[in-house]
């Protein structure tokens, strides 16, 4: 089960997957039932399904390394994410500690391993904290309203890699559009490699590019690639939705001569800005047709059947005439960020809510968008980061001077690690000047009182119950975004939606019409459409909970064509 290659941003050739049936118990490491790696104990594709909270959880597992893992001078295992406190002990031993419910990390293993057959546990600890980021994991046993069941444990892929005594740790790609120049920066385990060498490819090379540094023994490497123009006129070299042009890159660390590490890449030039009203991207107006992207499935929960499924839905939004996606409450697996990187699919990158403020918030929080901005880095699909929604979290922001300030804290935070993309600092309402974008979010059944709301948007306006802006905030020249709006719901199924629910597929092709109608009426630049699946109770998707197409998709493309 999904034994492809679980990061494909980071590919390997030395790896053992270690996704499959695990032994599994609740409470206490008795291990009396199975479960599937790596979905959470509460979905059907687990084994398991069950939905009563369990604070505690444990995993048990025999390895047997194969031939590569024995081989390797230094053996790593890697997890893509555990919910929520991660402790890791292989053959009896401690190995490391990890809180986070939706990071990756990783410990080289190499000094508790035998090379013959280890034996791996993690135990797991999962509370009903709602001050620590949950995104739409209810912080109720029972889930209501637009929250859903907890997700506990091992939720995305584990696998073993193996390199030589010196390995890439983790590395950034900085390009730079204008000038053709891209900079990696490269972290090493040990400092023990001697030379990073990276060979860059493209469709606009006749054979690949070749630059060297020397490492002198250091653990932290520059390297900065001058890459040719493909064409003096025209600037072909950019990504963008009509011509997502990716860049291959192999880098490798040369440790006593030999070749100790070697990880696969893509990056691409491409720029993004909001400025005059618009959002402009490679200097060019983009209006967002976007789709809210929840990333759930019926019998996976947040962990999705395939890698493939995540170029599914991307195609399924495209085809239907969206041409971007809000990921919302969630960081998403590495597959989805990289197929919309080949698709030419922008994304807007949020961060997971928590709920309750005060310190441990503000860490939490923290930790996890940091966490996030490596994750999708090196991505060019992903132009904008939302670090808050809904004041959720920081529900007294438009009076609390301390939680704007957390607000503008974790904006410029982003900014100072990557000036590369937009800030929406608190998406819906209540928007603070750090902002790039103002946002507004309205679950009008009909949109026809959206011309008066939004043709001249005022910082002091309400159209929602809440200011657009926090007081002493202004508009000014930044783009004003319909950033969630829809939610309809057919009224045959079980479950809610948002609005009036409608009785079939003719009259949900003319509410989405009329919406989008309205809309244009508007000055308004861009909008989200809410929302791309069933999920659980939520019954307001374009595809049903297992993403399948509920509507004609020809209907939809035009209607948001229009």
């Amino acid at each position: 089960m999904r034994n492809e290659f679980p990061n494909p941003m980071e590919r390997r050739e030395r790896w053992q997957p270690l996704n499959g049936k695990w032994l599994f118990s609740f409470d206490k490491p008795i291990y009396d039932r199975e479960i599937e790696v790596p979905f959470a104990y509460q979905t059907e594709a687990s084994g398991v399904n069950e939905k009563e909270h369990h604070e505690t959880v444990w995993y048990k597992r025999d390895v047997i390394l194969n031939d590569e893992m024995k081989s390797s001078e230094r053996v790593v295992v890697r997890f893509l994410a555990v919910d929520y406190e991660a402790t890791v002990f292989v053959n009896g031993r401690f190995a490391c500690f990890h809180a986070g419910g939706y990071e990756a990390f990783s410990v080289d293993i190499t000094d508790l391993i035998t090379r013959e057959k280890e034996t791996i546990e993690v135990k797991v600890a999962d509370p009903l904290d709602a001050d620590r980021p949950r995104g739409k994991q209810d912080w109720n046993e029972n889930p209501s309203r637009c929250w859903y069941y907890q997700t506990t444990g091992i939720w995305q892929s584990v696998w073993l890699e193996g390199y030589g005594s010196d390995y890439i740790r983790s590395f950034g790609i900085t390009p730079d559009a204008e000038k053709t120049d891209v900079r990696f920066d490269v972290s090493l385990a040990s400092g023990e490699a001697e030379t990073i060498v990276v060979d860059i490819e493209s469709q606009f090379f006749d054979k690949p590019l070749t630059f060297t540094a020397s490492v002198a023994r250091k653990r932290k490497v520059i390297l900065v690639a001058n890459l040719p123009k493909p064409d003096l006129v025209y600037d072909k070299h950019l990504w963008s939705p009509a011509a997502p042009n990716l860049y291959r890159a192999t880098i490798k660390t040369i440790t006593y001569g030999r070749i100790s590490d070697e990880v696969k890449t893509h990056f691409a030039f491409r720029t993004v800005e909001a400025r005059n009203g618009k959002i402009l991207l490679n200097g060019v107006p983009f209006e967002p047709k976007m789709v809210l992207d929840q990333g759930y499935w019926r019998s996976g929960g947040m962990t999705a059947p395939s890698a493939r499924s995540f170029e599914e839905d991307i195609l399924a939004a495209k085809a239907m005439g969206f041409n971007a996606a809000r990921k919302h409450q969630k960081v998403e697996d590495p597959y989805f960020y990289y197929y919309a990187d080949v698709h030419g699919f922008p994304v807007w990158a949020e961060t997971p809510s928590a709920y309750e403020f005060g310190k441990h918030e503000i860490a939490t929080v923290i930790a996890t968008q940091l966490a996030l901005i490596d994750k999708v880095y090196n991505h060019p699909s992903v132009i904008a980061y939302v670090p808050f929604n809904e004041s959720w979290g920081i529900l007294e922001v438009a009076k609390n001077k301390q939680e704007q300030s957390f607000v503008r804290a974790v904006t410029e935070l982003i900014r100072a690690r990557d000036g590369g993309k937009i800030v929406i600092g608190n998406d819906g309402w209540e928007t603070l000047d750090c902002s790039d974008i103002i946002t507004v979010h309205d679950y009008s059944s009909f949109g026809d009182d959206f011309a008066e709301k939004y043709t001249e948007p005022n910082e002091s306006d309400t159209p929602v119950g809440r200011r657009i802006t926090v007081e002493g905030s202004v508009i000014g020249d930044k783009p004003v975004m319909l950033s969630e709006f829809g939610g309809i719901s057919l009224s045959e199924k079980a479950g809610w939606g948002y609005g009036e629910d409608v009785g079939d597929e003719k009259e949900y092709i003319n509410r989405l019409e009329r919406l989008i109608d309205n809309y244009k009426k508007t000055r308004l630049w861009g909008w989200c459409f809410t929302q791309l699946t069933d999920v659980e109770q939520e019954t307001n998707g374009l595809l049903d909970s297992d993403h399948k197409p509920k509507f004609d998709v020809e209907k939809i493309k035009k209607a948001i064509s229009k």
